[in-house]
């Protein structure tokens, strides 16, 4: 810990960061804040402390094996059209080797490394259900799909919603008409038009993608008001 606050000591204090150490086996410290509101901000780095017991050590020797480089790294990513974000990445349990035979030779250039994400990379907060951030990864890998389609179609705005921790939705209009994507962790994308839920579970079962089953549903609404035009 002395060596991390010795190396790292003015860049935590340029971005207000605090140590904090967990785990009950193997430690590991994170960096993190608090903001006004009392929400908790994490940077993805951290260091891994081996098990004494394990390692015979008293202290942790950063030459030796006792202390590994989380190699977590952090993004943020738009979701929709209406400023909400979602956090790609963050801590991680996977381990940045240190040594002669690995990208970072020694512990010099870890600290370089570790110094570089906790400059660059943002803060991402350890709640969930936070105003304008998206929880479930399965919006952000979406949302580019719908993006395409959506400029295809003529969408201009696209709207993110949350019931829950566990159910998040797209809305946008099509046509006069309100279409809402809703999900959640155990279902696939669940597609709504004017509040009635469409069948989906069909096109699911015949490998239909997600994509293909929103344009199916914006095909036939196209159809309808189409011939509802024919003289």
């Amino acid at each position: 810990m002395a060596e991390i606050q010795r190396r790292l000591g003015p860049i935590l204090a340029e971005r207000d960061l605090q140590m904090r150490l967990e785990g009950p086996e193997e430690y590991m410290v994170f960096f993190e804040r608090k903001d006004e509101k009392g929400i908790e901000w994490r940077s993805p780095l951290n260091f891994i402390f081996a098990d004494p017991k394990r390692t015979k050590l008293e202290e942790a020797w950063f030459e030796g094996h006792a202390v590994a480089l989380g190699g977590g790294r952090s993004e943020v990513r738009p979701v929709g059209t209406t400023g909400w974000i979602y956090f790609e990445g963050g801590w991680s349990q996977n381990v940045l080797d240190v040594g002669e035979r690995h990208a970072l030779r020694n512990w010099d250039e870890a600290f370089e490394y570790a110094a570089r994400v906790l400059l660059e990379d943002p803060l991402v907060p350890t709640e969930n259900s936070l105003w304008k951030i998206v929880d479930g990864p399965d919006m952000h890998f979406f949302w580019p799909k719908l993006e395409e389609l959506s400029h295809e179609r003529g969408i201009e705005e696209v709207d993110v919603g949350r019931f829950d921790p566990f159910e998040e939705f797209f809305e946008l209009e099509y046509r006069g008409a309100t279409f809402r994507l809703v999900f959640s962790d155990d279902r696939p994308m669940r597609v709504f038009r004017d509040g009635v839920e469409l069948q989906t579970k069909r096109d699911y079962e015949c490998g239909a993608s997600q994509r293909e089953v929103l344009s199916k549903h914006f095909d036939k609404l196209d159809r309808e008001l189409d011939a509802g035009r024919e003289p």
